[in-house]
């Protein structure tokens, strides 16, 4: 009688195990290296519009810290007044829409207790300029879920010194949010 060469249930039950273990350990890596590359997009991304807001800053010799209008920061971030150079700069999880936050607001309009004004002029160069929050959850349809007091959020911030903070806290996206 010919035998036949084949493999005992016992060996395939040992290799599927195998390629699960396997499996379990490397994609949690994949993960974390996805979401550090994403981070570092995010910060270069905002680097350069704090470049593109510093160029704009000084060519309209604004004051380092205090209103809106003294820094001589434009009203709203938008390539018609930084340029086509950054056109294309947002969150790189939400490559449709324009969501990074931009904190400044004019003296008419801000309401906030304390005042974009107060705020930049009792942090200085500590200030944040510019945030990324799109890693906290899935998109844009989940976007409303960001201003829920009680969720942790995760964000990603440059500074008016140019410095990049990161932070993880619950609360109000408010000025003051860094801080707490």
């Amino acid at each position: 009688m010919k035998q036949t060469k084949a493999f005992s249930l016992v060996e395939v039950l040992v290799v599927i195990a195998i390629i699960l273990i396997v499996t379990a350990i490397c994609v949690p890596v994949v993960l974390r290296v996805k979401r550090s590359g994403l981070e570092a997009r995010s910060v270069s991304n905002m680097r350069q519009l704090y470049l593109a807001l510093e160029t704009y800053r000084s060519e309209a010799e604004g004051s380092p810290y205090g209103s809106m209008e003294a820094m001589g920061l434009p009203l709203g971030i938008s390539t018609q007044y930084l340029g086509q150079g950054v056109a294309n700069l947002h969150p790189p999880l939400w490559p449709q829409a324009w969501n990074y936050y931009y904190y400044p607001a004019p003296s008419w309009l801000d309401h906030r207790v304390p005042t974009w004004e107060q705020y930049a002029t009792d942090k200085g160069a500590e200030t944040v300029l510019l945030a990324d929050f799109c890693f906290n959850f899935g998109g844009p349809e989940e976007a409303n879920l960001i201003h829920d007091p009680y969720l942790e959020k995760y964000a990603i911030g440059i500074t008016l010194g140019g410095s990049v903070k990161k932070k993880r806290a619950s609360g109000h996206l408010d000025l003051i949010w860094w801080d707490r």
